[in-house]
């Protein structure tokens, strides 16, 4: 809770002050967020592909930035849904008070993400009107290389009333989650003898372009027919779990024990999964998919995959939730370090602790517009650099240099952005988020 003499402040963003005094306000989660649009910014600049410098195979660290990015941003959206609407008394006013804001921020960036992408993965085969058909359908139906995830995020906001009926009606909701997760693994083996997820899922349409190129949209990608929506759909409710029963899961008697149990097991399945990323749909290579061996590799894969991510995301709530943090402490002890020197070890690392959780906090304050608008900042900064590569390929540390610059640069300006936009227009929410 801010208190009188912080909201006095002329530098303030009211409405972050606001904000921040609602009573359901979890500052943990806004750190946590700030750590996912780093790693987003990472993972999405290509920065994670010279950290294994020819050490770690790269999707052993696709998995790690993948793993540590979407399902965190969805289980986040699942806890913070809970407390927020743990009881809906009108669905009327439910769908206004979600939708308000999502739906514009959604079409005001994804029209120009998904154009951007369309142009600069295109390139000489740039067809400016099948390029903007392309762009339109990618909107409508969640094809965009970015903000495919808002466009889940809606899906699962529509759904989550009869999701919070059911759990309500169980008197444990957990073993329901547990039958929820089976009935995923039967529906796996089902698939692996009479049906092809991969290959339904993957109905396109093809949009001719010039040059006799094709460009394939995969229009039931990111609908219930979907593995991967299954599987998001496995974070979401895990999340809204988590929040129904956040008491009895920070009080477990064992807690460091079942941790201590859970964080081997996450990195065994880590291991023997590395190289399955968690949308088959995109990434899976499905050309022998009526080999059923084949098909037992896939589905089964993705099913223990789910298994480690909720096992990480568990370990992830663990830590993040126990993080105490509040501006005012921050102000504080910053009006402390100017006032008196810090001589211990114990009071600098203290210091550094608490400034790193300011960082994190105010960078997820804004997390959602930076999510919307780094791709395009992105698209331009990566336009520059590659101009400077075909000179430095054969200097690694150099070239990584370079992009941690690019990256703390796309940070910084979209940082920079989303803070003046939300300061100066009154509206902001309804194209920033805030």
């Amino acid at each position: 809770m801010l208190n009188n003499s912080l909201k006095q402040k002329p530098d303030d963003n009211e409405k972050i002050v606001i904000k921040k005094e609602s009573k359901n306000y979890l500052p943990w989660v806004d750190i946590m967020r700030g750590s996912g649009i780093i790693l987003i910014t990472i993972h999405h600049f290509g920065l994670h592909i010279f950290l294994g410098l020819n050490v770690l195979p790269i999707d052993f660290l696709d998995n790690i930035f993948y793993y540590s990015v979407i399902p965190v941003f969805i289980f986040l959206s699942g806890y913070t849904i809970y407390i927020n609407y743990n009881q809906i008394s009108s669905y009327k006013t439910y769908f206004r008070k979600k939708f308000k804001y999502i739906i514009p921020n959604y079409l005001i960036w994804g029209f120009p993400t998904s154009f951007f992408f369309l142009s600069f993965t295109l390139s000489y085969n740039f067809d400016p009107i099948s390029v903007l058909i392309a762009t339109i359908l990618s909107v409508l139906t969640g094809n965009i290389w970015i903000l495919y995830f808002i466009f889940i995020i809606i899906q699962l906001y529509i759904i989550y009333p009869f999701i919070l009926k059911i759990i309500d009606k169980l008197k444990k909701p957990f073993i329901f989650f547990i039958i929820y997760l089976l009935s995923l693994l039967i529906l796996f083996i089902i698939s692996i003898y009479f049906i092809d997820l991969v290959s339904i899922a993957k109905l396109t349409i093809a949009i001719p372009l010039k040059y006799n190129y094709n460009l394939n949209l995969y229009y039931l990608r990111y609908f219930p027919i979907s593995m991967n929506y299954l599987e998001y759909l496995s974070f979401f409710i895990f999340g809204i779990l988590c929040a129904k029963y956040k008491s009895v899961i920070s009080n477990l008697k064992y807690h460091k024990v079942i941790l201590a149990l859970l964080i081997p097991l996450f990195i065994f399945l880590y291991i023997i999964l590395s190289g399955y990323h968690a949308n088959p749909l995109m990434w899976a290579p499905s050309s022998q998919t009526n080999n059923i061996q084949t098909r037992f590799v896939e589905y089964f894969g993705w099913f223990l995959n789910i298994l480690a991510q909720i096992i990480y995301l568990f370990i992830l709530f663990s830590f993040f939730s126990k993080i105490k943090f509040s501006s005012n402490m921050i102000e504080k002890e910053k009006i402390e370090k100017s006032e008196i020197k810090l001589k211990t070890k114990k009071s600098k690392f203290k210091w550094v602790k608490n400034n790193i959780k300011l960082i994190l906090w105010k960078i997820g304050l804004y997390s959602a517009g930076m999510y919307y608008m780094h791709f395009i900042i992105l698209y331009f900064v990566l336009s520059f650099q590659n101009r400077l590569y075909y000179d430095l390929n054969s200097n690694l540390y150099l070239l990584f240099l370079i992009r941690l610059l690019g990256v703390l640069f796309v940070l910084g300006i979209s940082y920079l952005l989303v803070h003046i936009l939300s300061k100066n227009i009154e509206n902001s929410r309804y194209i920033v988020g805030i």
